[in-house]
Order: C-alpha cells, then sequence, then structure tokens
C-alpha cells in the first residue's frame, strides 16, 4: 500500500477526493497538511509516496511550494489539483516538471486515471492542460523544429487523447473515425513531431512552453 498526502486548505476539496481515493487499489490517504510547513513536515518521513496539492492558495500553498518539492524530492510524483486559470502560473508549474496536473472540475474516472498513471511513473494532465501544452507549442514554434505548428487541427485533436492515454480504438469511437485512420494520423504525428511513443510525445509538448 503506498502512502499519499493530500496539500490543501479546503476541507471539502480534501473531502471529496478522499471519498474517490476509497475505491483506488494500491493507494491510501495518511496525512492532510494545510500548510506548507506541514506539508514539509509529511515529506520529511520518507515514507510518501504520492504528493497531491493544489499551489494556487495564498498563505497556505504557493508555486514555490511545488518547486521546493520538485528540487527537494525529484523522484517523489506530483500531482497538481487547482482551479487557477492564469496560463502563465500553470505553465510554470508544468516546467518543474509535475508529474500530472488536472484542474478541480474534472470528474470522478479522470481523478482515477491519474492516480493510477502516476504511480505508474508516467504523467498525467486532463483535456483542459493538454489543450495549453498544444496551445503553447504551436505558439513556440520555430523554423527549425517541427512543433505542432505543422498538424492539421484533426491531427492536434489526435495529438491531446493520444496524451490522455486513449487507445486508437478509444479515438476511433470518439472521434467517429475508423482505427485505420487514427493509425495514420498517428504515424504522421510521431513523424512530424520527431518522437517515437506518447510519454516522447508528452516531453516534446512540454518542451514547447
Amino acid at each position: 500500500m503506498k502512502s499519499a498526502v493530500i496539500a490543501d486548505a479546503q476541507p471539502v476539496f480534501i473531502t471529496g477526493l478522499k471519498a474517490i481515493l476509497q475505491e483506488q487499489e494500491g493507494i491510501t490517504v495518511v496525512a492532510e497538511p494545510d500548510d506548507a510547513a506541514s506539508l514539509q513536515d509529511c515529506l520529511a518521513t520518507g515514507d510518501i509516496a504520492l504528493v497531491m496539492m493544489d499551489y494556487n492558495q495564498p498563505g497556505a500553498f504557493s508555486r514555490a511550494d511545488v518547486q521546493v518539492i520538485r528540487k527537494s524530492y525529484p523522484k517523489l510524483p506530483v500531482l497538481v489539483f487547482s482551479s487557477d486559470t492564469d496560463r502563465a502560473t500553470i505553465m510554470q508549474v508544468l516546467s518543474y516538471g509535475v508529474s500530472g496536473y488536472l484542474t478541480k472540475d474534472c470528474g470522478e474516472e479522470e481523478v482515477r486515471w491519474a492516480v493510477e498513471m502516476v504511480l505508474k511513473g508516467k504523467k498525467a494532465f486532463c483535456s483542459k492542460i493538454l489543450d495549453l501544452l498544444l496551445e503553447q507549442s504551436i505558439q513556440a514554434g520555430t523554423p527549425d523544429r517541427c512543433l505542432p505548428t505543422c498538424l492539421t487541427r484533426r491531427e492536434g485533436e489526435i495529438t491531446a487523447l493520444i496524451a490522455e492515454g486513449k487507445s486508437a480504438k478509444e479515438i476511433a469511437a470518439q472521434l467517429y473515425l475508423s482505427v485505420h485512420t487514427v493509425r495514420t494520423h498517428k504515424k504522421n504525428i510521431m513523424k512530424k513531431m520527431n518522437v517515437r511513443s506518447n510519454t516522447e510525445l508528452i516531453k516534446a509538448l512540454l518542451k514547447g512552453e
């Protein structure tokens, strides 16, 4: 059983998240720090496998706290849950190397999926964050590097779904395409972005910030 902490100053959110995680196998919430000092005390025990936190809480947590955790515990996964709408701040937090980022209006299934992915050592971003990453990559496109500026609208949609961890069959069903068409698009996307796996695809999007 892996131990997790929920660092948040909103009791109602903590209660809801814990209710969702009660059905999640292999993880248990062992602490609920409500400020940065309490969170550091929890991490000092060395027994924590996952940090779930909202940095956008003045007086309790800030993006600087995320940066400190990432530098002090580089192997510790950090999964962000936040209602922050400032794009610059979101991109800055992503640049710290968090394992995942969900908005607080994400559904239960998306939360379970994100926790599962992060505990497996993978990245997990909700669709809103993936859209932001794609948009930022497009704006950062340069002539000597094939970033998403060279992707078609359809390829952009498929890229976001691939990064969400959806299979070719699931993408085909969602976009009303054949599996063959989706696989062809995926092949073209990988070639254009010079990546060989879904993991490299997400890294390419992050680098395009």
